[in-house]
């Protein structure tokens, strides 16, 4: 009888996905997320479950020590309905909204963006953002005390919120993190008309995040505990 349970009950997780080997799909234009990640092995009856990898995900109109022209701009289609932009001067055919070389207005501006990780490793950012034009798709970011670097300069369609990985020839670029608190400083590069919705880091490689992404579920407390 043991046996024949054993038998159904693993059927029943398999047939649930639990069980299989199916990688989570990388679809960045919609469908709901797979936790992907690691796997480890259930003692009693050996399946192999999936364990989600930690993330950190974080609205970027909690920025704070906002330094103008960067503000907080109300758009519906922004998780929450506001985002974090610098605003453009209108687009045209020599495109206002780019700063001169060599004035102030080039580098004028800044914005802090704190977040932490429960885990010690390496992670993957994404941001979800919405590009002006090809003149506005990027901008700077400072990681704690580490070296500014530009985010952006993707050729990705404009005017569409979409989730975009930090990387290098096409392939993303991992930030080691300490477990604990961080701050990622926005900063302006010249361009403006950008909007910035979420800010996320994620350990798991595979993970692509979709549309208005929701915080990873906290874990349940044990019953009666």
């Amino acid at each position: 009888m043991r046996t024949l349970a054993s038998a159904v009950i693993v059927g029943l997780l398999a047939a649930a996905g639990c069980g299989g080997d199916t990688k989570p799909a990388g679809n960045p234009g919609g469908g709901s997320p797979s936790a992907g990640g690691a796997r480890k092995p259930d003692k009693e009856w050996g399946v192999i479950l999936p364990v989600e990898l930690p993330r950190a995900l974080v609205e970027a109109e909690a920025a704070t020590n906002l330094v103008a022209p960067f503000q907080v701009l109300a758009d519906s289609e922004a998780s929450g309905g506001k985002c974090l932009t610098l605003p453009s001067k209108g687009c045209g055919a020599v495109h206002q909204h780019i700063a001169p070389e060599g004035t102030p207005e080039r580098t004028a501006g800044s914005a802090e963006l704190a977040f932490s990780v429960e885990k010690e490793g390496e992670y993957t950012l994404w941001i979800r953002k919405w590009w002006c034009c090809s003149c506005g798709d990027s901008f700077s970011l400072q990681l704690d005390d580490g070296k500014a670097f530009v985010f952006g300069n993707d050729g990705t369609t404009t005017q569409h919120w979409s989730w975009l990985a930090h990387q290098e020839a096409g392939e993303p670029i991992k930030f080691k993190l300490s477990a604990g608190a961080h701050k990622l400083v926005f900063k302006n590069r010249g361009e403006s008309g950008f909007r910035i919705d979420q800010v996320l880091f994620a350990m798991d490689p595979k993970f692509v995040p979709q549309g208005k992404e929701r915080p990873p579920a906290l874990p349940k407390a044990p019953a009666g505990g």
